[in-house]
């Protein structure tokens, strides 16, 4: 468990504020949603992965400082999608905006 920083809480706010805008949008052009609720889905799945990273991270220095040894599982199947985006990337907020933009196309 962590807390959301407010910054990523602010993120977080902008980016329902756009999947709301973009749900309308969906519903105008008269387009099949179940399209919509899966990527919505998606985005805020690798969201809240991203979100956790900088816990994560800090959990597992403090565990090989203290000598042990660590193993980090992601409960996804999306991981191998994740990874190819996540390539070169150093912004996790990259990913979720190209999840958004992906969608859009």
């Amino acid at each position: 468990e962590t807390v959301l920083e407010p910054f990523r809480r602010s993120i977080h706010t902008e980016c329902c504020e756009i999947w709301a805008e973009l749900r309308e949008l969906y519903e105008l052009l008269d387009a099949d949603m179940r399209q919509y609720w899966g990527a919505h889905q998606r985005f805020f799945k690798q969201m809240c992965i991203a979100s956790k990273l900088d816990a994560v991270v800090e959990c597992a220095l403090r565990a090989l400082r203290d000598g042990k040894c660590v193993v980090i599982g992601l409960q996804s199947t999306g991981e191998a999608n994740l990874k190819e985006c996540m390539d070169g990337v150093d912004d996790w907020t990259k990913v979720c905006w190209d999840e958004l933009q992906g969608n859009l196309k």
